[in-house]
């Protein structure tokens, strides 16, 4: 079958970038079944997904409200490919083969073989984003400690300068 994910993301809090979030999406992909020997790539502008070759092995699907991401991937594990002869895959109208991990393997392959792949890779994912979110907050505190800063000596100096003042 296939393996779908739909990881939920409050992108505010690492980074407001759609085109980020879909080459880590891509990425996730890529690596799962580069375990398997597979290389594969991202897709192109236009071509969202992970290919090998001119074949698409995964699909991505992102829908973003208020930077909170819904939606996400589907990774062909070992599918019937049949069924994608029937649809143009994501609205493509030069529809792409459709390929599989099991086809490119030539063997059958279970989603139960392709989740630890999968799982290892969002979780080098997810540190990538603590990393990010951990970043942020240092720039935070940065900057909130040079505008705490800034404000303490507009404050000096406006309090020296009523007391100047004052001394007239």
């Amino acid at each position: 079958g296939q393996v779908v994910v739909y990881p939920i993301l409050h992108l505010a809090d690492f980074r407001r970038d759609l085109r980020w979030f879909v080459h880590a999406l891509e990425d996730v992909m890529v690596e799962t079944v580069a375990a398997f020997g597979i290389p594969a790539r991202r897709g192109g502008p236009s071509t969202t997904g992970a290919w090998v070759g001119r074949r698409k092995i995964g699909a991505i699907g992102v829908r973003v409200t208020r930077w909170v991401t819904s939606h996400g991937i589907a990774l062909n594990a070992n599918p019937d490919l049949s069924f994608f002869k029937m649809i143009a895959p994501c609205g493509l109208r030069d529809a792409p083969d459709v390929t599989s991990i099991a086809a490119e393997l030539g063997r059958p392959v279970s989603v139960d073989e392709v989740l630890p792949h999968l799982t290892a890779a969002f979780s080098r994912f997810r540190r990538a984003l603590s990393r990010i979110r951990s970043f942020a907050a240092r720039c935070a505190a940065s900057a909130f400690s040079a505008a705490a800063a800034r404000s303490a000596a507009a404050a000096a100096s406006s309090s020296a300068a009523r007391s100047a003042r004052s001394r007239r």
